[in-house]
């Protein structure tokens, strides 16, 4: 379910595409219909010269894909790679010729203009996100008798351990105490945010349990 949350974050971006040029990567950003569109013209604009890697979660699907474009006269050469954050909506370009991509992104984002919009299809994308989203929050708080069992213990899942509020988006969950709590609870920075968001399957400990582990085990 952490994958509907971070969807319906990522439909409440101001604007469908931010640019920006961070440590010497391009880093692009966007909502989630532009994010969809983009990748389609990108995988096509570059089918005849690069080499594709996907990297899967554990339920199988795609949260990863890169692409390491090559240079046309020798395709030993790579120019630089695209990183495609399929979970977060986010794109990062590096490599030692990483500005070369500057003129490609300009042609792709020609192919995306017959799309001036985005905002009906990300509304859309939301609803049918909070649907899910809703419908695990409702049946974990209502379990049926021949469920007790298996979800007892499980409550809790979608409550911040600290503003006691549902964690419908803008969280995370903690692989200590298997409980979510929100970005802002947690005081978390955007640059630390990105970086959570881009290693999904990397655990994090919150605070609360940090902290509890120093109590139980003081230096």
């Amino acid at each position: 379910m952490l994958l509907y949350k971070k969807i319906i974050d990522a439909t409440e971006r101001d604007i469908d595409v931010h640019f920006e040029y961070k440590h010497g990567n391009i880093v692009l950003e966007f909502t989630p219909a532009a994010y969809l569109h983009f990748a389609e013209c990108i995988q096509a604009h570059f089918s005849n010269h690069n080499t594709v890697d996907e990297r899967k979660d554990k339920m199988g699907k795609i949260v990863e894909t890169s692409m390491s474009v090559l240079q046309k006269e020798n395709s030993k050469f790579q120019l630089y790679r695209i990183n495609m954050y399929n979970s977060t909506m986010r794109v990062e370009v590096n490599g030692k010729s990483h500005i070369l991509c500057i003129d490609e992104l300009k042609t792709i984002a020609n192919l995306m203009s017959n799309k001036s919009t985005y905002q009906q299809l990300n509304s859309k994308i939301r609803e049918a996100c909070l649907k899910i989203v809703y419908h695990n929050v409702s049946h974990l708080s209502n379990p049926s008798t021949t469920e007790i069992s298996i979800t007892a213990g499980r409550t809790n899942v979608d409550i911040c351990s600290k503003c006691n509020r549902k964690c419908l988006s803008k969280c995370i969950e903690c692989s200590v105490g298997n409980h979510w709590i929100h970005f802002k609870c947690e005081k978390l920075t955007k640059e630390q945010i990105n970086t959570l968001e881009q290693s999904p399957d990397v655990p994090y400990v919150c605070t609360i349990c940090t902290k509890n582990r120093v109590k139980r085990h003081p230096v």
